[in-house]
C-alpha cells in the first residue's frame, strides 16, 4: 500500500486528508512535529509528504531540507495560506513537487498525490528503464557525448564501456542520460513539456528522470544559461 505522510499541526486537517484517501489505497500517516515527521519518515519511508509550510516554531521549508536530506527521494507537496505563497514557489525550484493553497481543494488534492505516486512508481523503475534506453545508442555516441562532458577521460571512458557491470559504467551511463535530457531541456527554452516530447517520454517519466538525476528546476535553469547564454 502506498504511504503519505502529513505533516500539520492542526488536528482537523489530518482527519479531512484521511478521509480524501479512505476509498483509495493509500496508508495516511500523520505528525504534528518537524521531529515526528523526521522520525515516521526514517520508519516508515512514504513515497510522498503533504507538508504545512507554517508548523508551529518549525519553518516547513527548513524541514524540508532535513527531510529531503534523510529520504532524497521522498517527494513533498507543500500546503500553504494565500500569504506563503512565494515561499511555496521558492522551495518547488529547490526540489519540490508542488504546492496546493489553503483551504484545500479535495480533487486537486487526489490528483496532485496521484501523480505524486505515479512519479515515484517511474522512478523505482528508472534503473531499468536507463539500462534499457543505453543498449539503443552505439557505444561511439555515448562516448563522445561523456568526453565533451569533460567528465571522462579516454581512459575512463573506455573502461566503462569495457566492463557494463561496473560502477563506472553506471555512473557513465546516468551522465550520458543528464547530458542527453541537458541538451533537450536546452533545445526547448527550458520547457519541459516539449522536452518530453522531442526524448519521446511522457511528462511524469520525464520529471521522474530529473528527480532520480538530482536535477531540481533551480539546476536546470542555472546549467542552461551557463551552456547557451542567450536562452530565455
Amino acid at each position: 500500500m502506498r504511504k503519505l505522510l502529513l505533516v500539520d499541526d492542526e488536528p482537523h486537517i489530518h482527519f479531512t486528508v484521511g478521509q480524501v484517501f479512505a476509498d483509495q489505497p493509500v496508508r495516511v500517516l500523520s505528525a504534528e512535529t518537524a521531529d515526528t515527521a523526521l522520525q515516521v519518515v526514517q520508519t516508515e519511508q512514504p513515497e510522498v509528504v503533504l507538508l504545512d509550510i507554517r508548523l508551529g516554531q518549525c519553518s516547513g521549508l527548513e524541514l524540508f531540507h532535513e527531510l529531503t536530506s534523510i529520504a532524497p527521494k521522498v517527494l513533498v507537496i507543500f500546503i500553504t495560506g494565500h500569504g506563503t505563497t512565494d515561499t511555496a514557489i521558492e522551495a518547488m525550484k529547490l526540489g519540490a513537487f508542488e504546492y496546493l493553497v489553503k483551504p484545500l481543494d479535495f480533487t486537486r488534492l487526489r490528483e496532485v498525490v496521484g501523480e505524486a505516486f505515479e512519479i515515484c512508481r517511474l522512478m523505482h523503475v528508472h534503473a531499468e528503464e536507463e539500462d534499457a534506453n543505453a543498449t539503443e545508442f552505439p557505444d561511439q555516441i555515448i562516448a563522445e557525448s561523456l568526453l565533451e562532458s569533460e567528465l571522462f577521460g579516454h581512459e575512463s571512458v573506455e573502461a566503462a564501456l569495457a566492463n557494463r557491470e561496473s560502477d563506472l559504467y553506471r555512473r557513465a551511463i546516468e551522465q550520458f542520460d543528464r547530458e542527453l535530457v541537458m541538451r533537450a531541456l536546452a533545445q526547448v527554452g527550458g520547457h519541459q513539456a516539449n522536452a518530453a516530447t522531442l526524448l519521446g517520454l511522457s511528462r511524469p517519466t520525464l520529471r521522474a528522470k530529473l528527480r532520480a538525476l538530482g536535477m531540481t528546476m533551480e539546476k536546470v535553469a542555472s546549467a542552461n544559461r551557463k551552456s547557451s547564454p542567450d536562452i530565455r
